[in-house]
């Protein structure tokens, strides 16, 4: 597999289980939606341009992309397969009430500069 898409809804270890799966495949890029879908302060961009970045992103040849649900509609159908993770609702809520303490004056690495939790 080259194409993976890592999703579920907030809070259900994306990142995390993204950023695994690519130290055990370095070669292979990690790349967070977010990234492409956001600026700074939480702000979206364009969608032409979020369109756009993502095409970019799923025209290579290998990825592991990672993000919310949003991103299937362009991404599924270029994916060799995909991860979707339904953690139970009380550890997804937990993950986003401490999120905010542990990430405290910092951005998170799948996020741009400037998105602070």
């Amino acid at each position: 597999m080259r194409k993976l898409i890592v999703t579920g809804a907030n809070g259900a270890g994306k990142s995390f289980v993204a950023a695994r799966l690519s130290a055990v495949r370095p070669e292979i890029p990690l790349i967070s939606f977010d990234k492409i879908k956001l600026t700074s302060d939480w702000q979206h961009r364009p969608r032409a341009e979020i369109e756009q970045g993502l095409e970019q992103v799923i025209s290579k040849e290998a990825w592991i992309l990672e993000g919310g649900p949003s991103l299937l509609t362009h991404a599924l159908p270029k994916a060799d397969a995909i991860i979707w993770l339904d953690p139970p609702l009380i550890l997804r809520a937990w993950r986003l009430l401490v999120r905010p303490w542990q990430n405290r004056g910092k951005t998170r690495a799948e996020l741009p500069a400037g998105n602070f939790d």
